[in-house]
Order: C-alpha cells, then sequence, then structure tokens
C-alpha cells in the first residue's frame, strides 16, 4: 500500500499526461516530410504510435480514478472506526483488518497508545491517594473547592471541627458555605498573585452548623501554568 497525498497524484499524473501529449506533438512533427502515402511501414508505425499513446494515458486515468476510490474507502472506514470509538466500542480490531498493512500498523499504535494510558490512569490514581493521605495527616482543617467554586474534598480535621459529615459540606459551592467568598473573585486574584490569599472572619454554614474562621488560600496550579484548585487552610475560634 502506498499513501501518497491527492495533490500530488493529480500533479504526476497531469505531468506524465503532458510529456506523453508533447512526444505526440514531437513525432507527428518529424513525419511533417515524410511521404506516408508511399512508406505504409511508417504509417503503419504511427498508428500504433498513437494507439499506444490513447491506452496508455486511459490506463493512467483509470489508475487515478482507483487510487482515488481506494483512497475514500480507507477514509470511510476511518471515520467508522472514529464513530464506533466515540460510543465507547474499542474493539476495532475486526475493522482494522480490513485495511491491510495500515490497519495492522493503526493496531499496533492503538496498543500502545492504551498501555500508555493506563500507566498515565495509575500514575493519576497515585496521586489521588497521595492527595487524600496529605490531607488526612494535616491536623489543620483543610477544605478544597475545583474552578468553579464546588467543594470537593475536606479532611477529617474539618469535620471533627464544624462536627458535621462529609455529605453535609462536599458538592456545594462555596458561595452557599462560605459567606462572603464569591469563587469568581477569589480565582481571579489566584490567577494574578499567584500566592496565598487569607480571608478573615467568614462565617461557615455546613449541616445545620454555623462557625467563624480565618480561611487561608492556596492556590493549585496545573501544567498549563492555570489555577485549577483552591486549599483553603481554616483557622477556628
Amino acid at each position: 500500500m502506498i499513501l501518497v497525498k491527492k495533490r500530488y497524484l493529480f500533479i504526476l499524473t497531469v505531468l506524465f499526461c503532458l510529456i506523453v501529449i508533447f512526444g505526440e506533438v514531437k513525432f507527428f512533427y518529424a513525419l511533417r516530410h515524410v511521404d506516408q502515402t508511399t512508406d505504409l511501414d511508417v504509417k503503419y508505425e504511427m498508428e500504433n504510435f498513437i494507439f499506444a499513446s490513447i491506452v496508455l494515458m486511459m490506463i493512467v486515468f483509470f489508475f487515478l480514478v482507483n487510487f482515488v476510490r481506494m483512497s475514500n474507502n480507507i477514509l470511510k472506514r476511518l471515520d467508522k472506526l472514529i464513530q464506533l470509538s466515540s460510543y465507547g466500542k474499542y474493539d476495532v480490531g475486526e475493522h482494522l483488518g480490513k485495511l491491510g498493512r495500515l490497519g495492522e500498523r493503526v493496531n499496533f499504535l492503538v496498543f500502545h497508545l492504551e498501555k500508555l494510558n493506563r500507566k498515565k490512569s495509575l500514575k493519576i490514581s497515585s496521586l489521588s491517594g497521595m492527595k487524600d493521605l496529605l490531607l488526612e495527616m494535616s491536623a489543620e482543617p483543610l477544605l478544597v473547592m475545583d474552578r468553579y467554586g464546588r467543594l470537593v474534598d475536606c479532611n477529617s480535621a474539618l469535620l471533627g471541627e464544624m462536627d458535621i459529615t462529609r455529605e453535609d459540606i462536599l458538592g456545594y459551592t462555596c458561595s452557599g458555605v462560605l459567606q462572603g467568598v464569591a469563587p469568581e473573585d477569589l480565582f481571579s486574584e489566584l490567577q494574578r498573585r499567584r500566592k496565598a490569599i487569607e480571608r478573615g472572619e467568614i462565617t461557615i454554614n455546613a449541616g445545620g452548623k454555623s462557625k467563624k474562621c480565618r480561611i487561608t488560600f492556596y492556590p493549585v496550579i496545573n501544567a498549563d501554568s492555570d489555577i485549577s484548585h483552591a486549599v483553603g487552610v481554616l483557622s477556628c475560634e
């Protein structure tokens, strides 16, 4: 299987046809001074040359049409594989086998990508476990919120300080739990300053309990240098 761009294929086909046409023109020009009525051999050779040129150009044309058709079939099969993968169907080996050597290489690539994805998933799960461990080891009450102000995690010290359960605080927005804290303003300031921000005398309402605390928000920066989360360290009365 040979893969080339259609543009290059069209250019090569046109150049080949132009060369054949140029050869015919030169051939006819050379025969202008030949008496074709008396020399039958020359006339016979000229007719053979014309016929061979026409046949050759037809072969090139059919080759071009067939090549374009096969390329379109490959693209249709790849589009079908993309559609199957979007529905969560990853067993595409049968469809890749119909693509010949190209399918084998795509299947080999998918296999290695799945291995890399598994390693990445294991790394993420390890980091998540490490994060949970560090939260629980901290003696200070900690609260974690995402970029949209949703409270996504906390530690046992916070639950003990407030005498609540995780269900009483996680999943809520910080504007409903932390009075006076607007997530848009908070993350905008964290993004600009890139360091901890202290907010004092904030009332925390969770699980029917209220408590006034001082909170220091620390930014969590991702690989794109954006603030993805904020960790609040509470100092309650």
